[in-house]
């Protein structure tokens, strides 16, 4: 079973690629150092694109982008599933799922994550006690 796991690549006052993957152009990023794709699994924990805790579309965009980029590419296999790690309040802040069906995606589980499951950090390593996380599951539509 092949998972690829990305680390947010945004958010960042430089506002550039870490570690040489952007996970809105998978293949650009991944291509480029061999990764041909082929992946069951391909999971985003916590993405952000901008420091700030308010709404700000660019999140929308980062998940539509990063969607599209894992499905259209070819990284994802067939019958494979594309997972977000997120606090529960994002899912409607930034119309997760109007951005997953954009790229013919479709929500197959929304599952609370424990809160001893992951150590929640600031961006500058403070801990933080943020509302609860989930794991939201998604599919390609049975029409794509």
């Amino acid at each position: 079973m092949l998972v690829l796991v990305l680390k947010c690549s945004m958010g960042t006052k430089k506002r550039g690629v870490k570690h040489g993957v952007d996970a809105t152009a998978l293949d650009g990023t991944l291509r480029s150092q061999g990764v041909d794709g082929g992946f069951q699994f391909v999971v985003f924990p916590f993405p952000r694109a901008t420091l700030s805790r308010a709404p700000d579309p660019k999140n929308s965009r980062l998940l539509r982008n990063f969607f599209w980029s894992a499905t259209q590419e070819g990284f994802l296999l067939a019958g494979g599933l594309v997972q977000l790690v997120m606090l529960s309040q994002q899912y409607e802040e930034w119309d997760v799922n109007g951005m997953a069906v954009d790229a013919g995606l479709s929500l197959v589980s929304r599952v609370q994550v424990p809160s001893s499951f992951y150590q929640a950090r600031e961006m500058s390593g403070k801990p933080w006690s943020p509302a609860g996380a989930e794991l939201l599951t998604f599919k390609l539509s049975e029409s794509e």
